[in-house]
């Protein structure tokens, strides 16, 4: 079904199935990494409506009326409206950090730091893993921040460098590098006839400080 989507987006992912993508951790993680639109599509509920995870889990309880709260920053940035905001879902949450729970819900993972404990978990909805609105805002705002990555970062777009590849990697440090160093060049004092560039042979994003005209 996903292949088909990607092939020609006529050919919807049944309802069903989506949902099962939304719930369950280890079902077709890639309908998470691959593309926005793609990512959007497994949002959208059988109503055609976009509705972030925890709106879709918990959107009769009242863990969601106490975070529902518009113009509040505890709660979701706008009201449900049937007419339609640019970077808003449906269920009045903001776009980019539903789909950053959905990218990490997909493909995060732990394991115990005790030696004697071979475990391995993914998160799960029935752990009260899936994060509400207010908490999902602090956690994508720090991930973009630390990383220096959005997400249209991370989607992986072209199907000869799939998620998780050496190829997909080396990609994502470059971005980094080449934030870093545009930062680090903000930094230097005006007309100081120095900057910072990325070593052409880097693969590990090094950087060093060179003359502009070197």
């Amino acid at each position: 079904s996903v292949n088909k989507y990607l092939a020609s987006s006529k050919d919807k992912i049944p309802s069903r199935l989506r949902r099962l993508m939304r719930l369950v951790a280890e079902v077709v993680p890639r309908c998470a990494t691959t593309s926005r639109k793609l990512a959007l599509h497994i949002l959208t509920t059988q109503q055609n409506k976009t509705q972030c995870r925890f709106h879709d889990i918990k959107r009769n309880t009242k863990a969601a009326k106490e975070v529902d709260k518009p113009g509040d920053i505890v709660g979701v940035a706008f009201s449900k409206s049937k007419l339609p905001i640019v970077g808003i879902l449906d269920c009045g949450c903001d776009e980019n950090a539903a789909l950053w729970e959905l990218f990490w819900f997909k493909t995060w993972s732990i394991t115990s730091l005790n030696p004697g404990i071979q475990t391995f978990d993914r998160m799960r909805n029935d752990a009260g893993d899936v994060l509400n609105a207010r908490q999902r805002g602090f956690f994508s705002q720090a991930y973009t921040l630390g990383s220096m990555l959005n997400i249209d970062d991370v989607y992986t777009d072209d199907p000869l460098v799939p998620f998780g590849s050496n190829e997909y990697y080396d990609r994502i440090r470059e971005i980094q590098a080449h934030r870093a160093i545009f930062m680090l060049n903000a930094t230097l004092p005006v007309n100081s006839g120095f900057q910072y560039v990325l070593a052409k042979k880097a693969k590990d994003g090094d950087a060093h400080m060179t003359q502009p005209d070197q």
